[in-house]
């Protein structure tokens, strides 16, 4: 283990860090050369294509899936709008915090406390968020 003052040692020697390193090359070559985005899109369908080579070993056609994702479609919506209801709720509730804060805070001198531009921007930005929370879509 070593005392507390020793920096930490490691049983991975110089060519199993060249190998894991080797090994890495293409993943961090697609992550640095085209960007996080299309990295995590490019993963993405690979899993997608493997997920469906799977599918096909056991018997499943993308057909199949689809008639589950169908009727499983009510389920799916339902978690969807309550997911989206609640990020623009707590949405809702920051904007109002923000446009009450130059009222709440007036006597402070700081800084970082939100300003009066803030506030205008989040009048606009909370009835956005009273639409999606309490809208009917």
């Amino acid at each position: 283990m070593g005392s507390p003052g020793r920096a930490l040692e490691t049983r991975l020697t110089a060519a199993a860090l060249d190998r894991l390193i080797l090994r890495m090359r293409l993943l961090s070559f697609i992550f640095a050369r085209f960007g996080c985005i299309v990295a995590g899109a490019a993963i993405l369908f690979l899993v997608a294509a493997l997920l469906t080579v799977i599918g096909w070993v056991f018997g499943f056609t993308l057909a199949d899936v689809d008639l589950w994702l169908e009727g499983h479609g009510g389920f799916f919506e339902a978690v969807g709008k309550l997911l989206l209801r609640s990020f623009f709720g707590l949405l809702l509730m920051l904007c109002i915090f923000l446009a009450l804060s130059p009222f709440l805070f007036r006597g402070e001198k700081d800084e970082n406390r939100p300003g009066w531009g803030c506030a205008l921007l989040a009048i606009p930005a909370g009835y956005f968020c009273w639409v999606g929370t309490f809208g009917d879509y």
